[in-house]
C-alpha cells in the first residue's frame, strides 16, 4: 500500500440538478411573497422584508452559479479537494453513492462531523474505490435527508 501512487482527477466541487421548470421560480416567488405578506401584516418587521428579499436574491444568484471544476486526489494518507485535505485517519468507512452524480461519501469518525462527499468520473471509478477499500471498509451509503431534501428542491 505504501507504494501506490496518488490518483487524481477533476471534478465538479458539488452536485447541481440545473432541470429547474420556470414553475420552481414562480413557486418560489410565491413562498417569497407568502412570507413578506406575513412580515407585514402579522409581525410588522420590515427587517424581515428585507432578509426575504436579500435571501431570494442570493439563492437565484448561488443556484445558476455554475459548479467550478476542482483538482481531486487520494493519496495513501490524505484526501485532497482543491486546496482542502482531509486525513483518511478521520473517516471510519466510506460508500459509493450513485444518485444522481456517482460520488464517494466518507462517513466521519467524531459523532458530528460532516460526511465528506467527493464526485469522481465514471471512468475512475475503480480505481478510487479500490484505493480507499485498502484503507478504509466500505460501507453502504445513502444521502442523507438533508441532501436529499436539497436535491429534491434542485438547490
Amino acid at each position: 500500500m505504501e507504494n501506490d501512487k496518488p490518483i487524481e482527477w477533476q471534478a465538479q466541487e458539488y452536485y447541481v440538478d440545473a432541470n429547474r421548470q420556470p414553475l420552481w421560480y414562480v413557486i418560489l416567488a410565491i413562498i417569497a411573497l407568502g412570507l413578506i405578506a406575513l412580515a407585514i401584516f402579522w409581525m410588522q418587521n420590515y427587517f424581515f422584508i428585507a432578509l426575504i428579499v436579500v435571501s431570494v436574491i442570493a439563492l437565484i444568484i448561488y443556484i445558476n452559479r455554475p459548479p467550478a471544476p476542482v483538482l481531486h486526489s487520494i493519496s495513501n494518507d490524505e484526501i485532497s479537494v482543491g486546496a482542502k485535505k482531509y486525513p483518511i485517519s478521520n473517516y471510519k468507512s466510506f460508500g459509493v453513492i450513485t444518485e444522481g452524480q456517482t460520488a464517494v461519501a466518507l462517513t466521519p469518525k467524531k459523532r458530528f462531523a460532516q460526511t465528506l462527499v467527493v464526485y469522481f468520473p465514471e471512468d475512475q471509478g475503480e480505481a478510487i474505490v479500490d484505493y480507499l477499500g485498502n484503507r478504509l471498509p466500505m460501507q453502504d451509503t445513502k444521502l442523507d435527508l438533508l441532501d436529499r431534501l436539497l436535491r429534491l428542491l434542485k438547490i
